[in-house]
């Protein structure tokens, strides 16, 4: 049986008649296929499409001048057989035939370093940073070689600026350390305090992290830096993972105690939601107390520093710039039904258009893949990130553990995720200012 992704194909009939059929051996003199039910019409064409490997696009042929044959009969299935003298099928499937085994080869004969250099001329000798310090260094040490934005240099579209606070560590300096401290170790523990950001006035604050739930502060301490923001003049976002169902009751009575503290300080609470069941419950219970904001894992926006390796991948990525949420409708749909008000959008390597309304935009990095159990902790406690267990006491080692990968691929694994790193979000201003013009009003500054 050909592998659909290789090789698909329709077949056409009279009265609109139509169907998708999976080719069981291929030659340069023809094809065969089977169906559940027998042919009882005659067929008009086939159209297939021909994966190129070099391309890593599809090339298409319609098929009129053949001959149909049945060859066997079943009580499950009918086999037919397509014969023609068609001379571009025949090239098409010799150049189909000619790459596949060229790959079966490779995959079979070689290792997987040279399989990807040959196939995507992905480097094959890798050298890996030495930490995600060492790593953060030299991506954001670039303003010590080539300086491009003016400290003073303003931007044409007004934003609020927001530091993510999304780890006990940080929690604990924000605590701590007053404001203006805590935003200068901010920017300094990240190498980026002569940054343009860096020098401006902080007005909210994102509590809690939006990938692992175990990494979101108790009810103490998170009360403990509400009231400091209030006393700071600061606005508060909280941020919220996905929730797993045996935390559901404590994150309810979380939202109540949240609740009760908007109305005792007079304050309404921005809510950063990233599955539709917590959505509902704010929707039904507290949506008096809370403005809500749509987070990142709902938007599911394809994003991935590994794809520009991906054969073809120049010629589509245009169609990356939009979301679901460019549909009016759908928006009307969310306000009308969720309440939401805001977006949250990230830097993901590429230019995308903005969703019309209100958007913060996280930068500089982006969220790739999140596992619902801890790859880091799976490998810390039993030497494989692929035996991953429900955690329910964190012993942190994502304190003092990451996930490193080649200096090729912009990228580190923190937490429970992989992220990418926008090598230019921070570095070119037409970029970043191509986004505020379109409308984001808000940048959160999110450095793991």
């Amino acid at each position: 049986m050909i592998p659909f992704s290789i090789l698909s194909c329709r077949i056409y009939g009279k009265k609109y008649f139509e169907k998708e059929i999976r080719i069981l051996d291929l030659s340069a003199e023809g094809f065969t296929f089977r169906l559940a039910e027998k042919l009882n019409q005659t067929l008009e064409k086939f159209i297939l499409h021909f994966y190129d490997f070099q391309a890593g696009d599809y090339q298409s042929l319609e098929l009129f001048d053949f001959r149909l044959t049945e060859e066997e009969q079943t009580d499950f299935y009918t086999v037919y057989r397509v014969t023609t003298d068609n001379l571009e099928y025949c090239r098409k499937v010799n150049h189909l035939m000619t790459e596949y085994l060229r790959y079966i080869n490779l995959k079979s004969q070689e290792d997987d370093a040279e399989l990807s250099s040959v196939l995507v001329h992905f480097p094959k000798e890798e050298v890996y940073p030495e930490s995600l310090k060492s790593r953060k260094h030299q991506w954001f040490s670039r303003q010590n070689i080539a300086w491009n934005i003016s400290v003073k240099s303003p931007w044409s579209a007004p934003f609020d600026l927001a530091l993510s606070l999304d780890r006990p560590f940080v929690y604990q300096q924000y605590l701590r350390l007053p404001l203006s401290e805590f935003t200068k170790d901010f920017w300094l523990r990240n190498q980026l305090l002569n940054h343009p950001l860096a020098h401006r006035k902080v007005d909210w604050l994102y509590i809690g992290n939006q990938f692992c739930p175990l990494l979101f502060p108790d009810k103490t301490l998170l009360f403990r830096m509400l009231d400091k923001a209030v006393e700071q003049k600061l606005s508060v976002a909280l941020v919220f993972p996905c929730i797993q169902e045996s935390r559901l009751l404590s994150v309810e009575q979380l939202l109540k105690d949240a609740a009760l503290w908007c109305r005792r300080n007079e304050k309404r609470l921005e809510i950063m939601v990233n599955d539709w069941g917590l959505l509902s419950l704010i929707r039904d219970e507290f949506y008096s107390c809370f403005s809500l904001t749509m987070g990142i894992f709902l938007l599911k926006r394809r994003k991935d520093v590994r794809m520009n390796y991906k054969k073809g991948f120049s010629k589509y990525k245009d169609q990356l710039s939009e979301s679901s949420l460019q549909s009016s409708m759908y928006r009307r749909y969310l306000e009308e039904h969720f309440h939401i008000q805001r977006f949250s959008l990230e830097s993901c390597g590429y230019p995308f258009q903005v969703i019309p309304g209100k958007s913060d935009l996280h930068l500089p990095f982006y969220q790739m893949n999140t596992s619902q159990f801890c790859p880091l902790y799976a490998k810390c406690r039993y030497k494989d990130r692929g035996h991953q267990v429900q955690v329910n006491q964190c012993p942190e080692y994502c304190k003092d553990w990451t996930f490193l990968y080649p200096q090729s691929l912009p990228m580190t694994g923190r937490y429970n995720s992989l992220f990418g790193y926008d090598e230019a979000i921070l570095w070119d201003e037409d970029y970043l200012k191509s986004f505020l013009d379109q409308g984001v009003n808000r940048i959160v500054a999110e450095f793991l």
